[in-house]
């Protein structure tokens, strides 16, 4: 495959990453992403993670409050903090800092050396109390002035950030402000992100019905916490009966939202065009050919700054890229990788 963005090739790179055939099916790959299967090797890996996990509510603009996990490591004697890098996380939508994936990240960047802070995005993890408004994804100022107050609050020579999914979108438009907001980040990772979320609904809804349905049982378990924490904001009875996807993303542009439709809401967040155009920041966007959430195809849509590097790898699926039989991750091996090396620009 050769596919060219902003002039500059994409290639379908599988000599990197080359799982076992029995696990090549993009859908086991995407299942093991967040499947219990790992958690029993993940609960040792990441003990010391946890174990120094405190939580931290960051200050995001206009009195907005954002719940994160951050880990540190103890430094020996006379050791500055500042000397420590520092990697900021974002997990996926409905998903956690807990999330499997995530977690088996952050463990590996921290049993690595580096502090790591798992950033929730609005109304994930336990943060439904913190913030009356509904979670949507074109809240960017939110997430990019959580990443300010971590700046200030947890100051690095090194700052890192990466996400996945939906938290990869996220990820490269903080990218895409880090000019304009000041902020010291000094390289960026996103994992299987989202580009055209009107694509992305698309292959949810005519795809696999296993997906769909996984998705929509956590965005009603999430909006009925949302009920609980605001009853007079959330009408839990009537989230019953929107049954599909469609039908809850309308719910929430029409009521929760200042947009007037649904193709507007999802070009707010859109990554397609030159919206990626102003990274400076050395960027890498990570992929698969076989993603069943993320056509392959709407990565020919964007046309990124010579500082981003896109990926397209064979396989792999929706944020797996497991590779091998102890269900271990290759993206893991990856982020220390790029994180550890010189910095490209």
């Amino acid at each position: 495959m050769n596919i060219m963005v902003s002039g500059q090739p994409l290639r379908e790179e599988s000599g990197e990453y080359n799982p076992p055939w029995l696990l090549k099916n993009r859908h086991v790959q995407s299942l093991l992403a967040s499947s219990k299967l790992r958690k029993p090797k993940l609960v040792k890996q990441a003990a010391k993670l946890i174990e120094c996990q405190r939580e931290v509510i960051l200050p995001a603009g206009g009195g907005v409050r954002l719940h994160s996990l951050v880990s540190e490591h103890d430094l020996p004697g006379n050791l500055q903090k500042h000397s420590r890098p520092l990697v900021i996380l974002i997990h996926g939508w409905e998903g956690s800092a807990e999330s499997i994936y995530l977690l088996s990240a952050a463990a590996t960047l921290f049993n690595a050396g580096f502090d790591v802070i798992r950033l929730h995005l609005r109304d994930h993890g336990p943060s439904h109390h913190l913030n009356r408004e509904l979670f949507h994804a074109a809240r960017i100022d939110e997430v990019v002035n959580a990443c300010q107050a971590i700046n200030v609050e947890f100051p690095r020579n090194r700052v890192y950030l990466a996400g996945f999914s939906l938290g990869g979108n996220f990820a490269l438009r903080v990218a895409a402000h880090t000019r304009s907001a000041k902020l010291k980040l000094d390289h960026v990772v996103a994992i299987s992100p989202v580009v055209n979320p009107i694509s992305t609904m698309e292959a949810l809804e005519q795809g696999w019905s296993a997906y769909r349905r996984y998705f929509i049982k956590k965005w009603r378990n999430s909006l009925e916490k949302k009920a609980e924490a605001f009853p007079d904001l959330v009408d839990s009875a009537k989230l019953l009966i929107n049954a599909d996807l469609s039908s809850l993303t309308d719910d929430l542009i029409k009521n929760h939202t200042e947009f007037d439709s649904k193709e507007s809401y999802f070009k707010s967040y859109a990554l397609v065009g030159d919206k990626l155009a102003t990274i400076e920041v050395s960027t890498d966007i990570i992929t698969s050919a076989d993603d069943p959430v993320i056509p392959v195809a709407d990565f020919l849509s964007i046309r990124p700054s010579r500082t981003v590097r896109c990926r397209i790898l064979a396989n792999g699926g929706h944020c797996g890229f497991i590779k091998d039989g102890q269900l271990n991750s290759w993206i893991d091996d990856e982020l220390l990788r790029l994180f550890s090396s010189p910095c490209r620009i």
